[in-house]
């Protein structure tokens, strides 16, 4: 599947922009996806040094822009190291076919060298085997928060999704209308089955790149609707309050990062944060359960207008005895 057909696939099952730059010819091209109330713009200024670029420009606020970009480097073409320089704060990800020894590649190319001064610059550095890499200028080395290859995820290619988090301080906008899939009761199988059994065959049909797409989305968007339910857009009147969520998000975060490294002082927090973390549950379920029973007030219903009249073959039953009976 083209990056274009993908992109058009998130767009519609998923709550994402995109914009896309397909290649001229043979298929391919880059894409950027953008979570849909995240404001950004276009940046076509440093289209010079790649064909298969894109930039957007995002406005962080207090003069601060951040540019996010999607580079394909095809083989054999020289890297514009000029490119590195032009950018404060900027992310880069994507295949720059660049081997280096330093991360791991059994030979060297020029890319690779010129890679490995860029890396030699950084304070912090973690990569993988695989070489579809995410640089992040030095100014924004502070603010990563969390950093992994999902090298679990199959993707039935030798490419692995790189998955960062970056607190740099944006509120995405709040779109409750919004439906999101329920993957965790999605219908594999039944997905496979229906997308197996509308194959088409590409040499039969006259059909431009777009046409194509645009075939191969609605077939695969059509399975979707099909195999994979909505999430219930039921409002949870007990949700957890806000300090409590970000105390289990930031216990979790403890825990991976122990996990990694084994810190003794990250086992202490954690177990600080577990401490916290139960009180703050217990205090807020003994507020539930008080505010419940103020709410019932100073006299409740009694145990005789709990249980309504029972009609049991046209005949009717007033008392509890009368009613003990017919199910004794």
């Amino acid at each position: 599947m083209s990056r274009h057909c993908f992109a058009h696939l998130i767009k519609d099952r998923f709550d994402y922009q995109f914009i896309t730059k397909p290649r001229n010819k043979y298929g391919g091209g880059v894409a950027i996806l953008i979570k849909e109330g995240i404001e950004f713009i276009q940046d076509f200024s440093y289209e010079e040094f790649n064909s298969e670029l894109l930039c957007i420009k995002m406005n962080l606020g207090k003069n601060t822009e951040l540019f996010v970009f999607s580079l394909y480097n095809p083989p054999n073409v020289l890297l514009n190291f000029e490119f590195f320089k032009q950018c404060r704060n900027y992310i880069l990800g994507g295949d720059l076919s660049a081997r280096t020894k330093q991360i791991g590649c059994v030979g060297e190319n020029e890319n690779g060298i010129m890679l490995k001064r860029k890396i030699d610059e950084l304070v912090y550095s973690n990569y993988f085997e695989i070489l579809d890499l995410y640089l992040v200028s030095f100014s924004l080395i502070d603010k990563i928060t969390d950093f992994c290859v999902l090298n679990s995820k199959v993707m039935t290619s030798d490419h692995f999704p790189i998955e960062a988090s970056i607190s740099m301080g944006y509120q995405l906008e709040n779109k409750s209308g919004t439906k999101k899939s329920n993957y965790t009761k999605a219908n594999w199988q039944l997905f496979s089955d229906i997308i197996n059994s509308q194959k088409v065959n590409i040499t039969e049909i006259s059909l431009r790149m777009n046409q194509l797409n645009d075939k191969i989305i609605e077939k695969i968007i059509t399975a979707s609707h099909k195999s994979i339910p909505y999430l219930s857009q039921k409002i949870d009147k007990t949700s957890l309050p806000h300090n409590i969520v970000n105390l289990i998000k930031e216990r979790r975060k403890i825990r991976r990062n122990f996990q990694k490294i084994r810190c003794q002082k990250l086992k202490q927090k954690f177990n600080q944060l577990t401490f916290e973390l139960k009180a703050s549950l217990k205090k807020f379920c003994n507020h539930y359960l008080f505010d419940f029973i103020g709410k019932m007030g100073k006299n409740p219903l009694t145990r005789s207008n709990l249980i309504p009249n029972l009609i049991l073959n046209e005949k009717e039953f007033k008392t509890n005895e009368e009613k003990g009976k017919c199910f004794g």
